[in-house]
């Protein structure tokens, strides 16, 4: 772990790790892309490209995202930081 300042440390994003978890928790709840497009009223790239890792949803829309798969935003971010 790599001390960055005072009391912070360096911490990475797995994108792709955070991409899986909504995907897994979307099939527990039996929605598609779609459906969580739509209840977020985003576009279905725009969640693929969340779910592919090629982007990461701002926070508010992740606490959002946690609301409509009815899991805490821990269950989403399970695994997603990786320290430095």
């Amino acid at each position: 772990m790599t001390k960055v300042g005072r009391n912070f440390y360096a911490y990475e994003i797995d994108k792709y790790r955070l991409g899986n978890n909504i995907y897994k928790h979307l099939q527990d709840k039996g929605m598609k892309q779609i459906d969580l497009a739509r209840a977020l009223n985003e576009s279905k790239q725009q969640v693929s490209r969340w779910m592919n890792g090629a982007r990461m949803p701002q926070i508010v829309t992740l606490l959002k995202i946690s609301r409509i798969l009815d899991v805490s935003p821990d269950d989403l971010l399970e695994g997603v930081l990786i320290e430095k």
